[in-house]
């Protein structure tokens, strides 16, 4: 059962910025309020990848499972949209193959930096692509959507049991998310900026989401909550050097990729 956590949650963590990004582009064309529309669909896919988990635990394969739930995520997107439907298919068909992008990357740098004997692909270290998710949606497809993705994945981490299993520490995580998304979405995601300018944004956004992290985990909940040793050592680290290399890593790859999915989905730079 120890690839029953990672499994379930690196499936949630590529899937949610995935469903943000196909329904955001029609938010004043959808027949409910954006909430309404996607609520069902996080529910969904919150059974999904718990179910997803399990079946990689006892099979350790759960990839036909993704498809018939595929399916059903479809039916609820045409449903909730109302527009073309030939504009409504490319743009998910779109979405759908940016997930396959950003999977096979991260299949291809976790065996290329992180291989060992009897390895899987849905280990810990996937869920770093959770920040290049986050950096792709303030980027590409709306500063809203990236805030979004931002304030609730550390609550949903929480409550699948990921991470710290400390309540004060979420909010934490959520404000240093916002501080990342905000920077990076307002330094580099309105025009289109040299690569330069661009590496400065994401730099900024990344040392801030550090300084953030640090001081409110490290500096401030550390001090005050009755915590033991261990646990200080452990947080201390974690809430260190680390968050600066994630934010820093997932920042390039949505960096390289906001300028395609721009293109691709024929908006202009925010």
């Amino acid at each position: 059962m120890d690839i029953f956590w990672p499994a379930a949650v690196s499936l949630f963590v590529r899937a949610i910025p995935a469903h943000l990004m196909a329904y955001w582009p029609f938010r004043d064309r959808l027949r409910f309020p954006l909430w309404a529309a996607l609520m069902p669909v996080v529910l969904i896919q919150i059974g999904q990848s718990l179910l997803y988990g399990y079946a990689a635990a006892q099979t350790g394969a759960g990839r036909m499972m993704e498809y018939g739930f595929a399916l059903v995520y479809m039916a609820i997107y045409f449903f909730s949209v109302r527009d073309n439907r030939t504009k409504v298919l490319f743009l998910y068909l779109f979405v759908t193959d940016y997930v396959l992008i950003l999977r096979g990357a991260s299949v291809f740098l976790e065996a290329r930096f992180f291989y060992h004997p009897g390895m899987n692909f849905d280990s810990w270290t996937s869920i770093l692509f959770n920040l290049a998710a986050l950096a792709v949606s303030a980027l590409a497809v709306g500063l809203g959507s990236g805030l979004t993705v931002a304030l609730l994945s550390p609550f949903f981490a929480f409550l699948l049991g990921i991470g710290p299993q400390l309540l004060p520490i979420v909010p934490s995580t959520a404000v240093g998310n916002l501080v990342f998304v905000i920077l990076l979405g307002l330094l580099a995601g309105r025009r289109e900026l040299p690569l330069w300018r661009s590496g400065g944004a994401l730099l900024a956004a990344a040392v801030c989401k550090f300084a953030v992290l640090y001081l409110l985990v490290v500096k401030l909940l550390c001090a005050v909550l009755p915590l033991k040793e261990p646990q200080i050592a452990a947080f201390t680290v974690m809430f260190s050097y680390p968050q600066l290399v994630t934010a820093l890593t997932g920042g390039a790859i949505g960096l390289l990729l906001a300028p395609a999915l721009r293109r691709a989905m024929k908006r202009q730079p925010l």
